[in-house]
């Protein structure tokens, strides 16, 4: 079964915080499975819980290899941090589930809680109960002299529609599903005779089936219609599930005469059964012996258990939201879906680290000093301020000057000493970052007290070098053109035509 544990309030909470309120908390593990739920926090020291805090958990009661009588459940209350581990206000004393399973009604659960030193820390109130969660798996078997409905040319063409409705729904919503069509007056079905339909745990489940003839000219006909309640005749809190008997339903049409019967056969499901779940260690069962799994430390007994709580929750996730392949595959190889997943998320991962030391340098290299200030330069260009635009202007002057740098000192260095290459990205990133950090401004600050003054008492020697060499380069290029010139003016010449060679 499923123990739904609903949080009401806490009174005369110990409190923990000296200025604010403090922020508590539910916290349950059910024992020794290490299944655990929390609510959200709520404030103060007489804290409510209601539906925004998901004051309602659900733990599922696997019922073998452990008794009820070797079962507990743990509750703490904590108090929530932001900044630092959640502290513990108060724990109460483990709850064994022999005491919750005798009844199926909601039970009010009244704890007293002890903090670390045993002193009094609070009254915590609980509502308990035992729901059965799974699904009610309904098969049609087939249909017993059911009513002639004048058929001349061709056998009844019967299909049955079936759906599951509980006392506490809305019947317009109830989920419903039909068979395929069966002949004649006694029809076995054995096309897509079987439904599956999810159950919550409500009150009062029912199944109502109709039985309709097939019409192609006109609508459909019903030919009777049969209801039964699910009681623990066929839903029960048995942990495995069980194959029941054929059930006959009588059926009635719609002047409530009989109209034949209908052979089904309804197995319940259980959601909270998992026969591969093993007994795992819980947070208040150290010590006891009938919850011992090996002989270690209790160091080694909580990392062991944690990562074993870990491993099945991850298992049990991804039974319900993997593919059908992947589901088959694990099937056919026996090899969890939590395995497959966590090679398949290996190799990613180890592909994405061989691509970061191969790449990784270069690509957030050219991240940090290229992509973010070029967009921010775009933002700079379309604002009407123009603090922005003297800001990177002067950050591409500095860029320009440091890679200088870089391809000259740095490479030299890196040259001498390969270890230096890595100690000199790491000092380009932090200077990049710098230069452009909208709090620092070290671009600004660095064209100000230092490349500014520099560039403008150097100015007219630098613009005279510049001009000497673009006139150097100038020089050259006439150099090299006019032979060619020449040269193709000679070979022109040679082609031209003579008159006087034709004569």
């Amino acid at each position: 079964a499923t123990l739904r544990v609903t949080a009401v309030r806490a009174e005369g909470l110990k409190n923990l915080q000296r200025i604010m309120d403090q922020d508590p908390f539910v916290e349950l593990e059910l024992d020794p499975w290490g299944h655990t739920a929390k609510t959200k926090a709520a404030s103060g020291v007489n804290p409510v819980w209601k539906a925004k805090h998901n004051n309602v958990m659900e733990l599922p009661y696997h019922g073998r290899p452990v008794p009820p009588t070797q079962a507990f459940l743990n509750v703490r209350v904590m108090d929530w941090e932001a900044t630092r581990a959640s502290r513990l206000i108060g724990a109460a004393e483990p709850v064994a589930l022999d005491k919750i399973m005798k009844s199926e009604y909601v039970q009010e659960v009244v704890l007293d809680l002890a903090d670390k030193e045993g002193n009094f820390a609070g009254t915590l109130y609980l509502n308990v109960e035992v729901v059965l969660k799974g699904v009610v798996e309904v098969t049609v078997v087939e249909g017993q002299q059911l009513k002639d409905l004048g058929q001349k040319l061709s056998a009844q063409e019967n299909y049955v529609r079936v759906f599951l409705e509980a006392a506490n729904e809305d019947p317009g919503v109830r989920p419903g599903g039909k068979t395929k069509i069966a002949y004649g007056l006694n029809p076995v079905f054995i096309k897509r005779n079987v439904m599956a339909f999810p159950y919550e745990g409500e009150d009062e489940p029912r199944l109502f089936l109709e039985v309709w003839d097939k019409e192609f000219s006109r609508k459909d006909r019903i030919v009777g219609r049969g209801a039964m309640m699910l009681t623990t005749d066929n839903i029960n809190y048995r942990a495995t599930p069980k194959d029941k008997e054929e059930l006959t339903i009588e059926l009635r049409d719609e002047r409530q005469l009989p109209a034949g019967r209908l052979v089904i056969r309804v197995r319940f499901l259980n959601a909270a059964y998992d026969p591969t779940v093993e007994v795992v260690r819980g947070m208040a069962s150290i010590g006891q012996n009938v919850h011992s799994i090996s002989d270690v430390t209790k160091g080694e007994v909580d990392f062991f258990r944690e990562f074993r709580v870990v491993a099945l929750n991850l298992e049990e996730e991804m039974q319900q939201t993997a593919p059908d392949f992947v589901r088959e595959w694990a099937k056919a190889t026996r090899t969890p879906i939590a395995l497959l997943a966590s090679i398949f998320w290996l190799v990613v991962i180890a592909s994405a680290l061989v691509v970061l030391v191969l790449l990784g340098p270069k690509v957030l290299t050219i991240m940090v000093a290229s992509l973010y200030p070029a967009y921010q330069s775009f933002k700079a260009l379309e604002s009407p301020q123009t603090d922005d635009d003297t800001q990177w202007l002067t950050y591409w002057v500095l860029f320009g000057l440091f890679e200088v740098v870089e391809q000259t000192l740095f490479a030299l260095l890196r040259i001498i000493n390969p270890v230096y290459a890595f100690f000199t990205f790491l000092f380009k990133i932090g200077f990049l970052i710098w230069m452009q950090h909208p709090t620092a401004k070290g671009a600004l600050w660095l064209y100000r007290h230092y490349v500014g003054p520099w560039l403008r008492s150097n100015e007219q020697f630098v613009d005279k070098r510049i001009l000497r060499a673009q006139e150097t380069i100038k020089e050259i290029d006439d150099r090299i053109r006019l032979p060619v010139e020449k040269s193709n003016g000679d070979d022109a010449d040679d082609d031209e035509f003579d008159p006087s060679e034709n004569i």
